[in-house]
């Protein structure tokens, strides 16, 4: 009785996320998709494998016919946002920490300021990657498999396959020692 109501409950998992997303999303099985999650699919495709797991206020967005994948065994965390316009590939058994921002897209600009439109090109993450809290991928980036990015890192062009990447910022410590100082 109780695999049945698993079963059942499944289904109708599955029928809802059908539904929601008009056929634009397709899970290989029934995600993990925490509270306040969302995903806005406009004209595009998302393709998503088993045991994918997002979690609070996470939010994907896939528009203007972007493509948007993700391998088996990936953990997406809280607050991460990834936006796609063009296409966006996240290999099977990466790990994504909280606040990690992926865009494959920024707004053209000129002389006159931002003009309407997008520049694009594709972000792949390769396969059991890590990806660390904070870290921002810009449009055009590869990042091979195995790959470790650190903490609060920018990350825009190639990363070989099997690399930590670590954002070195020096700390500066200056003492305030009087009033003037801290003015």
């Amino acid at each position: 009785v109780v695999l049945m109501l698993d079963k059942m409950r499944g289904f109708l998992k599955r029928f809802w996320y059908r539904t929601s997303y008009r056929g634009c999303v397709r899970f290989k099985n029934v995600p993990s998709m925490r509270r306040g999650t969302k995903v806005k699919c406009q004209t595009g495709k998302m393709h998503v494998g088993r045991r994918f797991s997002m979690n609070n206020n996470a939010y994907c967005a896939i528009m203007n016919g972007g493509v948007l994948t993700i391998g088996d065994n990936v953990s997406i965390n809280r607050n991460t946002i990834i936006v796609c316009h063009n296409r966006i590939s996240i290999g099977s058994g990466c790990a994504i920490a909280p606040n990690v921002l992926i865009y494959d897209h920024d707004h053209k600009f000129g002389s006159k300021g931002i003009e309407s439109g997008f520049r694009t090109a594709p972000v792949i993450i390769g396969d059991n990657c890590w990806i660390g809290a904070g870290v921002i991928i810009l449009r055009g980036t590869t990042i091979g498999e195995g790959s470790v990015i650190g903490a609060g890192a920018v990350i825009k062009g190639s990363i070989p396959p099997f690399s930590l990447v670590t954002c070195n910022r020096n700390l500066e410590i200056i003492p305030l020692t009087d009033k003037q100082a801290r003015d």
